[in-house]
């Protein structure tokens, strides 16, 4: 494993709360934690406002392209929002560019898994009310290729092979239909 300094956390907006704990817990153990809020808000208290040539997004997209991990928080309440899912498609993007980049999941309660997040090592907190410490915890052993004192939350899930076969039924279909216009 790679050395982890920098992390940029993607986090669904109701969970802000816990990323803002996640990324002073991160700080205070010597890493670099970021994420879309850090970077809108650094600039803005800086003063530095977009240009015409940059906006949030490739901001953003150099934050995630920087960073040595993306935490990715997964929230149980469905879909991801537009910021969230703009955030996945640049990590995974940034992965395929670099395989030394860490994407680590962390499930909260129900939450499903996004299949390009399929057997990566990550966390299952079924209860951040009162779990929250702990599973950070274990998510900065994780980050600094250290054994956490439990594995209590440790999780790495694989997708459901009943909704990776739709899936793939549907990129079928759609490629095909794709193909079929072009005729």
């Amino acid at each position: 494993m790679s050395n982890v300094n920098n992390v940029f956390i993607s986090y669904p907006p109701r969970d802000s709360e816990l990323a803002d704990t996640l990324v002073s817990e991160l700080a205070a153990h010597g890493l670099t934690p970021s994420s879309t809020k850090l970077v809108t808000s650094l600039s803005s208290m800086t003063g530095e406002k977009p240009t015409p040539r940059t906006s949030w997004q490739q901001e953003v997209e150099h934050a995630i392209k920087s960073a040595d991990a993306v935490i990715v928080i997964i929230g149980p309440k469905g879909e991801p929002d537009r910021q969230q899912q703009f955030e996945w498609r640049v990590a995974l993007e940034s992965e395929w560019e670099n395989s030394e980049k860490r994407l680590i999941p962390v499930f909260l309660q129900n939450a499903e898994l996004p299949s390009f997040l399929s057997n990566k090592q990550g966390l299952r907190v079924k209860n951040p009310r009162r779990e929250w410490d702990r599973a950070v915890k274990t998510l900065i052993c994780l980050l600094k290729d250290e054994e956490p004192q439990s594995r209590e939350f440790l999780s790495t899930e694989e997708e459901d092979p009943a909704k990776r076969r739709e899936r793939l039924q549907y990129i079928e279909k759609a490629a095909l239909a794709m193909k079929m216009h072009e005729s």
